[in-house]
């Protein structure tokens, strides 16, 4: 008998923890693959936005023939098939990578992308630029897509196991917790942090971008035991006492919690701005870089087109460890998938935090109090601009306006028929 009551005890203990265990190998499995084929799948997203369609219509149909530097060219070399579109017109191009593997050589997907026009808008620029003048960076709407997705694989790759600890402790039904429990829609990007770096490595100078995104779990779900609720029945008797007849009856109150409670411990992921363009450093992309001759720097301007995020803080930071006398122009561009009345409302509420390091000699241009949405104006207080050495507003009239039409970019990876991640970007076509 107590032998049988001991395997009993055993099978009801070993059973949810064995669940937890073939769980959780399942999920690491998982996020390996999709860790392996989404390193690939964004190389060849960021390559496939550097061209425009006619360029990639002649890469992939070279590819399809089997030619190496086409392949190289798109960076996939190890690939069993290439399909394009045959008429660029069409509201909607579809490419295809087949059999394409992964960097490790281990996994092989499927790759589908989609580009479906939106649209025209006005792309605002500087006139009269000069590569040899000019560090250019310009924005991708995507990026803010493609945070959520790299702060998912973060948060599922170093931070899962404290955060099912830290549910557990609070949640307080008689389970044990796993990764199903955790709900990653609760993931709330809160910041975003755009650094620009002007450096000089005693041959050139050189421009850097980093951009990284702060993120936490935003009132995720758990459930608190409320006191027990009795209730006591005393039978009409005739002389002397009953024994009241005592219920109990367990009920869960929903609770919300933040993880990580406190703001200066967010987690922080960095987004590839440019996966084609030689590394200065770790996290960090090269926009420009230009030798100096005989002691004479080439590098005046920085021309930063860039896209505002409007449902979070959006940081600026100019690094000038150079210590060059420059122009700084910092300009923001009209989001094509946004409506003028909600860019409007938007604009409205866009305050940035700007600010520089070393720029005391540096010259800030900008169009913060321009609305794009066509109305009003967005004036960033005195306190959200800091440490330049003049600060001037950069009139609307004084920029090269560009017809460019807009794509929005869809791509899909499948592994054995299975869709295991997806991406989200925009792309430019300069019209003639």
């Amino acid at each position: 008998m107590e032998v049988i009551i001991a395997i009993t005890i055993l099978s009801l203990v070993a059973i949810p923890v064995l669940h937890s265990m073939t769980t959780s190998m399942y999920y690491n499995a998982k996020a390996r693959t999709r860790q392996s084929v989404t390193l690939s799948a964004e190389s060849l997203m960021e390559t496939f936005k550097g061209y425009d369609l006619e360029k990639l219509k002649v890469l992939f149909a070279n590819a399809a023939s089997g030619d190496a530097s086409a392949k190289a060219d798109l960076g996939v070399t190890d690939a069993d098939g290439f399909e394009y579109p045959s008429d660029l017109s069409a509201g909607e191009l579809n490419f295809k990578v087949n059999g394409m593997k992964s960097d490790d050589g281990k996994t092989s997907c499927d790759v589908e992308i989609k580009a479906v026009r939106q649209g025209e808008v006005e792309v605002m620029e500087i006139d009269n630029i000069l590569p040899t003048r000019d560090a250019i960076f310009r924005g991708d709407r995507g990026w803010d897509t493609q945070a959520v997705i790299k702060a998912q694989d973060d948060f599922s790759a170093n931070h899962i196991a404290d955060f099912l600890t830290e549910l557990d402790t609070l949640d307080e039904r008689d389970r044990v917790m796993t990764l199903s429990d955790v709900d990653l829609s609760c993931l709330t990007l809160y910041q975003r942090d755009l650094t620009f770096t002007i450096s000089n490595d005693g041959t050139n100078d050189i421009v850097t971008a980093k951009m990284e995104y702060t993120y936490y779990i935003k009132h995720h779900k758990y459930y608190e035991k409320e006191e027990p609720a009795s209730t006591e029945e005393s039978p009409e008797g005739e002389a002397g006492t009953t024994e009241a007849a005592s219920t109990e009856t367990v009920t869960y109150i929903e609770q919300y919690f933040d993880y990580p409670s406190d703001v200066a411990d967010y987690f922080t992921v960095a987004i590839p701005l440019d996966s084609y363009a030689p590394a200065a450093a770790a996290g960090e992309y090269t926009i420009y870089t230009n030798p100096v001759d005989g002691g004479v720097h080439p590098l005046q301007r920085i021309l930063l087109y860039y896209y505002p995020v409007y449902n979070m803080k959006d940081n600026i930071l100019v690094k000038n460890s150079a210590g060059l006398s420059l122009d700084c122009y910092m300009i923001k561009q009209k989001a094509a998938d946004m409506t003028n009345a909600s860019l409007t409302t938007s604009e409205n509420n866009y305050k940035p935090n700007v600010s520089g390091i070393g720029t005391s000699n540096v010259i800030l241009y900008h169009n913060f109090k321009t609305n794009l949405g066509g109305s009003g104006g967005s004036t960033p207080g005195a306190s959200h601009i800091t440490s330049f050495q003049a600060v001037e507003e950069y009139a609307g009239s004084a920029f090269k306006k560009n017809k460019v039409l807009i794509y929005k970019i869809e791509m899909k990876v499948f592994t054995n028929g299975t869709e295991v991640a997806s991406f989200e970007g925009t792309m430019n076509e300069y019209m003639d």
